[in-house]
C-alpha cells in the first residue's frame, strides 16, 4: 500500500499521526515476505521489528517525535554492524557474524533531524 511512498510523504504522515509506525512496518514485513525469494534482498530480517515499530508509535502518540526518520522502517546494508543480528557483508566467512557494538550510522538513523 505505501511500497511507492516517499520516506519525506511517510514521515510527514507518521509526524501527523495519519499512519502509525506499526502499519508501515506490517506493509514492509509482508512486502519481503512476498518479493525475497525473487530478489534476494535481505539477508537478515530484524526479529524485533514490530516491536520497535510499537514503541516508536507508543512515542509518537505520546508526543515524542524525534525526528524524520521515527518511525520508518529501513534496509540497512549488510556492511554495517547491527548488534543482536547477523552482519555477514555478503561473505559466507562472516556468515554466523554477530557484531558488537552497532556501527555508528545506525544510532545516528534514529536520532537524525
Amino acid at each position: 500500500m505505501y511500497s511507492y511512498t516517499s520516506i519525506a510523504t511517510l514521515a510527514d504522515l507518521v509526524k501527523r499521526k495519519e499512519i502509525s509506525p506499526v502499519t508501515l512496518t506490517k506493509n514492509c514485513l509482508e512486502r519481503i515476505e512476498k518479493l525475497n525469494d525473487v530478489l534476494n534482498a535481505f539477508i537478515t530480517i530484524n526479529p524485533t521489528a514490530m516491536e520497535q515499530a510499537q514503541t516508536a508509535a507508543q512515542e509518537i502518540e505520546s508526543g515524542q517525535y524525534r525526528s524524520p526518520l521515527h518511525g520508518i522502517p529501513i534496509g540497512v546494508k549488510d556492511f554495517y554492524d547491527t548488534v543482536g543480528m547477523r552482519t555477514t557483508a555478503g561473505s559466507m566467512h562472516f556468515k554466523d557474524r554477530m557484531p558488537q557494538p552497532d556501527a555508528i550510522i545506525i544510532g545516528k538513523q534514529i536520532c537524525m533531524s
